[in-house]
């Protein structure tokens, strides 16, 4: 602890940075960051970005260090929504700002893979389970910054619309902040041009328009990125192989 003066001059005990930093640590560990995802930004997104990248992936960034910015006063309890094709960035993005609200707000945070989520909750109805759905779903509810990864990719049913409109009425309800990706364009059912599914086939358009008071969507378009640095990453690709 470290002895400082507040806004009015009065001598307050305020934590040292190193106690601090740990604290931010310890926060980052429970937040359930996948390895794959553990040293990523919003910074390191600079990184990806190549000349050319689709003006959509600028914004996509600026706007999301501007809600880490505004974070909590003018966000309200409302959220951001990255949608786009597969390898656009959208999971690095929010796990940035995840990682920026801990790390720069003090914030307590929780990643969750939707469809490793309905895996689990399916998997607690077993009677050998030592996990009930009320444990898993707990955290997910309660956390004060949830992402919510790959929304729509399992199979609608109406177990799944279920699920999907408990989690996010409970989190509408007490105005938590859900951050939240999908590969799926933020159309009503059967409106996709291309007759792909879209967010509203797979999570029903009843919830599909919850999101849009939830959250504020953000479309990130342009190349994939996992092609690119897949040929950089493992030079052995390009070898033949007899």
């Amino acid at each position: 602890m470290r002895i400082t003066r507040d806004a009015q001059g009065d001598r307050v005990a305020a934590a040292c940075s190193c106690r601090q930093a740990r604290q931010a640590l310890r926060r980052i560990e429970r937040a359930n960051i996948p390895k794959r995802h553990e040293h990523v930004t919003l910074k390191n997104y600079e990184s990806v970005e190549t000349t050319g990248s689709h003006q959509s992936m600028l914004d996509a960034h600026f706007k999301a260090n501007k809600f880490v910015e505004d974070y909590p006063h003018s966000t309200d309890g409302r959220g951001l929504m990255f949608v786009g094709m597969a390898g656009r960035g959208k999971t690095h993005l929010a796990v940035g700002v995840l990682r920026a609200l801990i790390e720069e707000k003090g914030c307590h945070g929780l990643f969750c893979d939707y469809g490793d989520l309905l895996k689990q909750i399916q998997n607690s109805y077993n009677s050998r389970s030592e996990t009930t759905e009320y444990e898993l779903l707990r955290p997910v509810l309660e956390a004060e910054v949830l992402v919510l990864d790959d929304l729509g990719s399992t199979k609608p049913t109406a177990w799944v619309w279920d699920t999907v409109a408990q989690i996010l009425n409970s989190r509408y309800n007490h105005k938590r902040t859900t951050i939240i990706t999908t590969n799926f364009a933020n159309l009503p059912p059967a409106a996709s041009p291309t007759k792909e599914d879209t967010l509203g086939d797979r999570i029903g358009e009843r919830m599909r328009s919850r999101l849009a008071e939830m959250c504020v969507c953000i479309e990130v378009w342009g190349k994939d990125f996992r092609l690119g640095a897949g040929g950089a990453r493992f030079p052995w690709s390009d070898a033949s192989f007899s």
